[in-house]
């Protein structure tokens, strides 16, 4: 449930909600409205650190929500995905598909605070077959990370890599441990945009197979759509000021694979 509509709507009488926002029509570069919600700007927080949080969120909309708490209120009832449908493609561990192009994909979260793992594997026959693999706190460093992805290279069609922080460091590392150029992908925008219209049409259509993995339902489960661009791109978000970095993981995952014409005609094992 979204823990914001819930405190509003007065539902949960155990809740204290307390929200300091900007006003509703506010111009996201007004620093009096950076203090209306924010009352530690600018002694506290300062103009500096507002200003890289603003570009490490990237677009305005996810400014206006995570900084100055603007909600986009219909995005809020607007659900990533229809989670009967995605619970629909889950099947069982034994018939996970072994063979076929392997894809990792590596997601950075907007705020840089996790990094998420997945997979995906693209069979001769059948529905791409997605799996989140790990997620972890970027506090944690990546060296776990890229010894993983370094140790399973020979068998990798793609590593897409996607997110506003950590991705050069990560791209520098794995071309230093010997992963060739042409294996590793980082997404542009619209490639983005395209990554997440894929992700819900294959859920829609029933193309798309996973086990069930509380941690990823948990995150898909209550996701809603977030706006990207201003031609109808979307991403995905939490209403409650959660993660979604796995959810975005096993979309990357999945565009990967659907889309590489990479094929290390390895075995795929994902663990």
């Amino acid at each position: 449930m979204n823990r914001r509509a819930a405190a509003l709507s007065g539902e949960d009488e155990d809740i204290l909600y307390v929200e300091f926002s900007a006003d509703e029509k506010a111009n996201p570069n007004d620093r009096k409205q950076w203090a209306i919600a924010n009352p530690s700007f600018p002694h506290r927080t300062t103009e500096t650190a507002i200003l890289r949080m603003k570009k490490l969120l990237g677009s305005e909309d996810s400014f206006k929500r995570e900084a100055l708490g603007i909600w986009d209120e219909t995005s809020l009832t607007r659900k990533a995905v229809n989670f009967d449908k995605w619970a629909a493609c889950s099947i069982s561990s034994t018939d996970v598909p072994r063979d076929g192009i392997r894809v990792f994909a590596v997601k950075f979260s907007i705020d840089g605070s996790a990094i998420g793992l997945a997979a995906a594997t693209r069979p001769a026959n059948g529905p791409v077959h997605v799996e989140a693999i790990k997620q972890a706190p970027s506090s944690n460093g990546t060296a776990w990370l890229i010894d993983w992805l370094v140790e399973r290279k020979e068998s990798t069609a793609q590593i897409v890599i996607e997110g506003k922080s950590g991705v050069g460091y990560l791209v520098n590392a794995l071309r230093t441990e010997g992963i060739p150029e042409s294996v590793i992908k980082t997404p542009s925008a619209d490639e983005a945009i395209a990554a997440h219209g894929m992700f819900e049409s294959a859920i829609t259509d029933n193309g798309i197979t996973h086990i069930s993995q509380k941690a990823l339902d948990d995150q898909i489960k209550p996701a809603v759509k977030r706006k990207i661009g201003n031609n109808g791109g979307f991403g995905w978000a939490s209403p409650d000021g959660g993660t979604v970095v796995l959810f975005d993981a096993v979309t990357f995952a999945f565009w990967g694979a659907k889309t590489t014409t990479r094929n290390p005609r390895r075995k795929a094992v994902f663990l």
